[in-house]
């Protein structure tokens, strides 16, 4: 374990096309460097374990936890959006009044649907990125 740490540690220190951090528990994180980054841009978590012997790598293509952290916020919204137009349309309905804001409902579905498209596209936009990061890892170990 502590060979490829190492080696992937002598990698990042030679060249500038990769940004990233060898942690010594056993985990590297790569992404791409400042210049080249976008909100599309993928980071590289790679976790290396001593497993009988061997050492084995587990990564995982993600992105930016600011990115995630807005994915999930996004989707929250939406729920708690549906919630109130819920109860607020079940409360004029109860009062008598016609429900107009069930009429709002959609959105809660409408706004899931945007984000998911938008992390779509945005995993088709950092093919490159994710490509060159896992093409570094696989040179450096």
């Amino acid at each position: 374990m502590a060979d490829v740490l190492a080696r992937v540690k002598t990698a990042l220190d030679g060249q500038s096309a990769v940004r990233g951090l060898v942690l010594p528990h056993g985990r590297i994180e790569l992404c791409v460097p400042d210049g080249e980054r976008r909100i599309w841009s993928p980071q590289l978590t790679v976790d290396v374990r001593e497993e009988g012997g061997e050492t084995t790598l587990r990564a995982r293509f993600g992105p930016d936890p600011h990115v995630w952290t807005l994915y999930v916020a996004l989707h929250a919204v939406s729920i708690f959006g549906a919630f109130v137009c819920v109860t607020f349309g079940i409360s004029q309905w109860v009062a008598g009044d016609a429900p107009w804001v069930l009429a709002l409902l959609p959105l809660a579905v409408v706004l899931p649907g945007l984000v998911y498209g938008a992390a779509y596209v945005g995993q088709g936009l950092g093919s490159d990125q994710m490509f060159a990061l896992r093409a570094f890892l696989e040179r450096a170990v």
